[in-house]
């Protein structure tokens, strides 16, 4: 959305066709003005720059992470034998052991930022913030990596993600990382994950690396051990 030089009657409209399209429109009627996107996919999942330049004042951004919730399209039924009896079990005898196992398909994983409280948020957010200033790393580059296929990491990267650790305080002094508190410091909702993560990844990390090395191996392993569970903030 485009006024420069020109009236807000007569705006330039563009929206990337490869992202958005025709779907995407911006709103300049409503009180704040806000960005239609119509049919929303689950493809269209991701974190967001809003950025807003201003003639007189320095331009803002804002990284929104937009979620996408599919409902599942396939409820299955197994008895234990593994047959579908999805709509009748049966007939069963008096005292007879029924067992049964539940197969939910085409439903997304509500993902981490959604299960975590807004005061850790805030907090994450905060942190995300002074590393990025640290490091020189970008919310593009946090952002691809948060993609499921694989992405060079740079160094920036790699330390932008010991930076997140450091200010979580799970470093030892001489800088490398602590698991006990890396384990303490993981919402309690995911302790069995965290366990299963950190049990796998202790022996996958980076030993001879730097502290950035060592924490980018960590995240790597997380992500590759527990995909649907894993976000870089």
């Amino acid at each position: 959305y485009d006024v420069r030089g020109r009236q807000f009657s007569k705006a330039l409209y563009w929206s990337e066709t490869s992202a958005f399209g025709p779907r995407a429109y911006f709103v300049t009627i409503s009180k704040p003005a806000a960005l239609s996107v119509d049919n929303i996919q689950l493809d269209d999942e991701g974190v967001y720059r809003c950025r807003v330049d201003f003639q007189n004042s320095p331009t803002r951004n804002h990284r929104i992470n937009l979620t996408v919730t599919v409902p599942p399209h396939q409820i299955l039924v197994y008895d234990a034998s593994g047959l579908d009896v999805t709509g009748a079990i049966g007939p069963l005898q008096e005292d007879d052991n029924l067992v049964l196992t539940c197969e939910v398909r085409g439903e997304t994983i509500a993902p981490v930022p959604n299960a975590l409280s807004p005061e850790l948020l805030q907090q994450m957010e905060r942190f995300h913030s002074q590393c990025l200033r640290e490091t020189g790393a970008t919310n593009e580059q946090v952002a691809q990596f948060n993609q499921p296929q694989p992405v060079e990491v740079s160094r920036e990267l790699q330390c932008y993600m010991y930076c997140m650790f450091r200010l979580h305080n799970v470093t030892r002094p001489d800088g490398r990382l602590d698991l006990i508190d890396i384990y303490h410091a993981i919402p309690k909702q995911f302790n069995a994950i965290a366990l299963k993560v950190l049990a796998k990844c202790h022996q996958a990390v980076v030993q001879d690396g730097d502290v950035c090395e060592q924490a980018y191996s960590q995240h790597r392993c997380w992500k590759d051990t527990e995909p649907e569970h894993y976000y870089l903030f």
